[in-house]
């Protein structure tokens, strides 16, 4: 997995890949073709690592335990002895 920090959040990349094409469409009206054609691309790819990231979280929490839920369970009589 490309980030396996607990507070990472795959659409850190989306909403960056969003922001950066929206400059790109403004460089592209500013007759400055090489600039917007960069920030394009680099969007894209923003965007495709937060999707790709997002659907190996998604794969990766439907094998995890249950997290903890603060719930204590009864401990059996074995483990009290």
């Amino acid at each position: 997995m490309l980030m396996k920090g607990e507070d990472w959040k795959w659409w850190y990349f989306v909403v960056a890949g969003v922001l950066i094409g929206a400059y790109g469409i403004y460089e592209f009206y500013s007759k400055q073709i090489s600039k917007g054609l960069g920030s394009e691309v680099l969007a894209l790819l923003c965007i495709a690592i937060g999707l790709f990231s997002r659907k190996s979280e998604m794969k990766g929490k439907s094998n995890a335990p249950p997290e903890n839920t603060g719930v204590q369970q009864p401990e059996s009589e074995e483990l009290k002895r």
